[in-house]
């Protein structure tokens, strides 16, 4: 145990300091924010996933409107 000033700090046995309950909040809402930009990365991976199938089936379907058989260019 140290006495910084008014503050009291323990430490653990490895030497890291044991957080607050403020530091914990702040790490718990850094946490909550990375997963949420992470969780919206996702989705516009999907997104974008979702419309380069949309433009492989559409132009699919216009080679076989002029008659072309996409697995014979192969």
């Amino acid at each position: 145990m140290r006495n910084a000033g008014q503050t009291l700090e323990i430490y653990r046995l490895d030497g890291y300091k044991f957080l607050t309950p403020v530091e914990l909040d702040q790490v718990r809402t850094q946490e909550r924010q990375r997963a949420e930009q992470e969780r919206q990365a996702k989705e516009v991976a999907l997104q974008q996933l979702e419309q380069e199938r949309q433009r492989y089936q559409d132009l699919l379907t216009r080679l076989q409107e002029r008659g072309i058989n996409p697995e014979q260019l192969l």
